[in-house]
C-alpha cells in the first residue's frame, strides 16, 4: 500500500502503521449459484416498469425502452434477486 502525505507545517508527526488482519473464508460452490428472482412474469414486469423514469419520452419512445426490458429481463436485477458469480477469472 502507498500513501502520500502532505504536512501543512512543521510539527513533527507520527503516523503509526495500520493493522493489517487477513480471515480465511470459506469458498462458495460457484457451480450452485445461478440468478434467481423471487417475482416472475408480470409481477417481475410491472416491478421493473417501477424502476424506470420514462416521464421525459414520447409514447413511441417509452414504448421501445418498455419491449427492450421485457426482452431482455435477464440482464436486469431487481431487490431480492440472487446474482450470480464465475469462476473464470482467480487470482
Amino acid at each position: 500500500m502507498l500513501t502520500s502525505i502532505l504536512k501543512a507545517n512543521d510539527e513533527e508527526a507520527i503516523i503509526q502503521e495500520p493493522e493489517i488482519y487477513l480471515e480465511q473464508i470459506e469458498q462458495a460452490d460457484m457451480g450452485s449459484l445461478s440468478k434467481q428472482s423471487v417475482l416472475t412474469g408480470k409481477d417481475r414486469d410491472k416491478k421493473s416498469l417501477e424502476k424506470l423514469r420514462l416521464e421525459h419520452l414520447n409514447e413511441e419512445e417509452r414504448q421501445r425502452i418498455e419491449r427492450m426490458c421485457f426482452d431482455y429481463q435477464n440482464v436486469f436485477c431487481l431487490p431480492g434477486d440472487k446474482i450470480s458469480c464465475t469462476k473464470a477469472v482467480i487470482r
